[in-house]
This record gives C-alpha cells, sequence and structure tokens, in this order.
C-alpha cells in the first residue's frame, strides 16, 4: 500500500549580486523540523509569496510505500473527551477555523472546564 505523506515547507530568501534576479535561497526545509528537504518530495502547493513573488511557505508531497505496517497499532489516536474552538487571525499563515479534538490533560485550568462549554470554546464530544 502507498500513502501520500504532506508537510509544510519553507525557504529564507536573501540578496546577492550572483544571480540574474538579485535573489536566491538555501533551499526548501521542513518547518516543523528544520531539516532540509530531499530530492524524494516534491512542492505541490504555495501558501505564501513575498513581495518579490518568491515563495517561501509551501505544502510538500511524498509517496510513501507501507507495505506490512499496520495503522492501528502505529497510529493509535487518543480518545479525546473534548473538542477546542479555534478562529484564526487574519495573517495567520495556516487558518484553523473550526473544531479540534483536545486532551483533557492539555486544557489549561481544567477546574473551568463548565465555564469554557457554557462560553463555547470547549465542547464535549464523549458521554
Amino acid at each position: 500500500m502507498t500513502i501520500t505523506e504532506r508537510r509544510i515547507v519553507k525557504q529564507d530568501w536573501y540578496e546577492t549580486e550572483c544571480s540574474k534576479t538579485g535573489w536566491d535561497s538555501n533551499g526548501w526545509y521542513f518547518a516543523d523540523t528544520g531539516h532540509g528537504m530531499g530530492n524524494d518530495w516534491t512542492i505541490v502547493e504555495y501558501l505564501h509569496l513575498d513581495k518579490h513573488s518568491n515563495a517561501y511557505v509551501g505544502v510538500a508531497e511524498k509517496d510513501t510505500n507501507v507495505d506490512g505496517w499496520n495503522p492501528t497499532i502505529v497510529y493509535q489516536q487518543p480518545d479525546y473527551e473534548y473538542e477546542m474552538f479555534f478562529q484564526s487571525e487574519g495573517n495567520d499563515i495556516i487558518k484553523i477555523d473550526g473544531w479540534y479534538p483536545i486532551e483533557t490533560a492539555r486544557i489549561h485550568e481544567p477546574e473551568n472546564i463548565e465555564k469554557y462549554i457554557k462560553n463555547g470554546i470547549l465542547r464535549k464530544i464523549k458521554k
């Protein structure tokens, strides 16, 4: 079986006299780890361009063979009890608007859970 991995990538541009356009970069790197993106990855979407139309945030994809891989063992989803509402700001690079599962242990001041539910920023998804 083959799956398609998708990751957010970035690149930084700098001025130089060594290129035709006057700009150059050190190449794409993964936003989460800072490691360089290998040749087996392909940029499939540009999320942000600077004022010179240079892409600096994108989405990269890679097809990965996962024969013999058992996702029920490797990726067991935590048993979430609550969802939290997220609303992105206008200048956020990645937009998250809607409900997202959250672990109970990550809720700040769990004694206020009922207040968070009443205010509409938290909802219970498990009875």
